[in-house]
């Protein structure tokens, strides 16, 4: 029996061979036979090795017997798991196998059993409340349009100043940028800004200009008038020659093919808005247990939370802060980008098919220039310095930018449900706030269960060495519904790395796809967006980052694989219908210790060890994708801290908080 509790398949055969013969029909304390023990074999989680089952079928091991608790082998097999054990035994008792019952599987809710005094928050119209009062305030105090400055490279910069032309009510500055496709198939980007300065103190009226590559500081020149009238002029002559429109009509300006276009005075100097400053202390005690107050303490850090926007994207805080994120604003961006990616397959298939037609890819191309222009307007770059920054023309670019939006949603919800919770300060803490607007129910587990025990010695043969401070079970309502109703099964525990960042959104709405990679591992997966995953929490944990006193972060979800396609260089079809992608890797669990869960997760229990098939593994570790949010449903948020370097190859060490 202790083999079989052990899935030592090894030494049930040898048992089973020894020339002393074995009593199947032996029972323990509590009259349960050796088939008792293979259907469950530990306090929590199955094995379910079929070949030790298998063998003892086939040395006629009693298969209805009932233990002291009137229960049968498959009868404990019902109770969890994967069902293949169930299903076995079923088929052994010649039950048809269009009537198998299925285990009480992913049916177990767990709950955080806090009982609260207040009504649930409404951070949505909390958040807006706030925000419409800093705004009223904003604009009692806010000046009329930014005037612009002088080009640096002009030499004016502190003793020039724009000239303004009243038949049109503009300043005499302007941005314009072209797209120039030329014979021999390349593409250049030029950019030419043209101002009228007058140079204070004297009757001396400069018009300047500037041109050359976009990233490139280019060429530029002065010419002196003694009137405004006369630089004018000569400023409305240059406009005309590079854009076939008047400057008298400015206002109404129309692009025109191979000319330069004119880049809205708007996109170029944007007005910036104040930092908004929180202060999320209070008196009012939280209900919450001391292990989930720690999670939202780092969840809450605002100063945290500033300094991962500004490492993680390069959108200016001067124009959108931390605190003054706009849902609205960051979808018009990726809308944008998604007719960027439309226009970019154009231009490809433009290149490929008819490179002789060139009008047509020119037009492209300055779609893609005026779109790439309009995003930058929605999501001004850090510096806004135009002429510094090309058009979004390629696929690396692009992705780039789709993933730095998506992040800036992420952060969107986090933004606005901090808001709330500084507007009902005196109501409310808000650590009790943020947890009840994110919906997702939390419970710290017991480090001496042998739930959580099976949980760290995952960690400690597949991780690197962590300080765990807690593990926390976690319910997204409806989620394990989700992944039942997919009818994929095929079900896997897997690792995710994150951050305060992502976290709070990624528990109030699941883990959400994102958009393949590009470069060198685009070719390891498909090339739609998807959730990504991995077998080792040594994987995981190289996601994890933090950017103040803050905890790192990883989460272990029950995923339906479904049809896997493995993927290795050369060696796999994009043809292969798959419901999710694995890349093997060069390192991977010791095989034959999978442990199934309750719920029906595979969890690998074995050591890090070789792949004994390295034939076209190029990553270190087995990275899993799959494509749909209903083929996760989070099980387990672990908070730690990593006391080596994630990238050795040594198996590591876990140490666990003391309660």
């Amino acid at each position: 029996m202790l083999a079989v509790q052990q899935n030592d398949e090894y030494l049930v055969r040898k048992l089973l061979n020894h020339k002393t013969p074995v009593l199947l029909s032996a029972l323990d304390s509590d009259e349960r036979t050796v088939l008792h023990h293979a259907a469950k074999p530990l306090p929590y989680g199955y094995w379910e090795n079929l070949s030790i089952l298998k063998l003892l079928l086939e040395q006629g091991v009693p298969v209805n017997g009932r233990d002291r608790f009137g229960m049968t082998a498959l009868e404990y097999a019902m109770e969890g798991g994967s069902g293949r054990m169930s299903d076995q035994l079923q088929a052994v008792l010649n039950i048809p196998e269009h009537e198998y019952v299925k285990p009480n599987r992913i049916t177990a809710s767990m709950y955080d059993n806090i009982l609260w005094t207040a009504p649930l928050p409404e951070f949505e119209v909390d958040a807006v409340t706030i925000l419409d009062r800093i705004r009223e305030d904003e604009m009692e105090n806010e000046g009329g349009q930014p005037t612009p400055n002088p080009d640096i490279l002009s030499g004016l910069r502190e003793a020039g100043e724009i000239v303004f032309d009243p038949t049109v009510h503009r300043h005499c500055d302007v941005f314009l940028i072209a797209v120039d496709v030329q014979q021999s198939g390349n593409v250049q980007y030029n950019f030419f800004r043209m101002q009228v300065i007058h140079q204070k103190g004297k009757n001396l009226y400069m018009f300047f200009t500037r041109w050359g590559l976009i990233g490139e500081r280019g060429n530029w020149q002065t010419s002196p008038f003694n009137t405004p009238a006369n630089a004018i002029k000569e400023f409305s002559k240059y406009f005309k020659l590079k854009t076939a429109n008047e400057w008298r009509t400015v206002n109404s300006f129309k692009p025109q093919t191979r000319k330069y276009h004119l880049v809205s005075a708007d996109i170029q100097r944007q007005r910036g808005v104040a930092d908004l400053e929180f202060d999320l202390h209070t008196d009012i005690q939280s209900q919450l247990p001391k292990e989930i107050m720690e999670v939202y303490a780092d969840l809450i850090n605002v100063e945290s939370m500033k300094e991962a926007m500004k490492d993680s994207t390069n959108v200016d805080p001067d124009v959108m802060p931390f605190g003054r994120l706009e849902r609205d604003r960051l979808t018009l961006g990726i809308d944008i980008l998604n007719d960027i990616k439309e226009l970019i397959h154009c231009t490809s298939d433009l290149k490929k098919n008819d490179p002789q037609d060139q009008i047509r890819l020119q037009r492209t191309l300055e779609k893609i220039q005026q779109r790439s222009t309009e995003y930058y307007r929605v999501l001004p770059p850090r510096g806004g310095i135009f002429d510094r920054i090309r058009p979004i023309s390629d696929n690396e670019t692009l992705t780039r930018l789709v993933h730095q939006t998506k992040r800036l949603l992420e952060l969107e919800f986090a933004n606005k449900v901090l808001l709330g919770a500084q507007y009902r300060i005196n109501e409310m803490n808000p650590l009790d706030y943020v947890y009840r607007s994110v919906g997702c129910h939390v419970q710290p587990m017991d480090p001496d269960s042998d739930e959580a025990q099976h949980l760290l010695q995952c960690l400690h043969n597949t991780g690197p060495s962590l300080h765990i401070e807690c593990i926390y079970r976690i319910n997204r309502p409806g989620e394990a519904a989700n992944i039942v109703a997919t009818g994929l099964g095929n079900y896997r525990m897997l690792w995710h790395g994150t951050n305060i960042l992502n976290l709070m959104s990624i528990l109030k709405y699941g883990l959400q796809p994102t958009e393949a990679l590009t470069g060198a591992s685009a070719s390891h997966f498909s090339k739609e967006p998807g959730i990504y995953m991995a077998d080792m929490a040594v994987r995981a944990a190289q996601d994890c980052k933090k950017w103040g006193n803050e905890k790192k972060y990883m989460l272990l979800s029950q995923v339906a694989l479904g049809n896997i396609r493995e993927v290795r260089d050369g060696l796999s079809s994009d043809n292969e219908v798959a419901n999710s992608v694995m890349v093997a890797g060069k390192f991977v669990p010791k095989p034959g210790k999978e442990l199934i869960l309750p719920e029906g997760g595979a969890i690998s229990l074995g050591e890090k060890t070789k792949n004994p098939n390295q034939t076209g593994v190029t990553s270190s570790y087995n990275e899993y994708v799959v494509y749909s949010p209903d083929q996760v449903c989070l099980r387990y948020l672990i908070r730690f801290d990593i006391t080596d370097d994630v990238g050795t190859t040594s198996s590591g060490s876990v140490t666990q908080k003391s309660k």
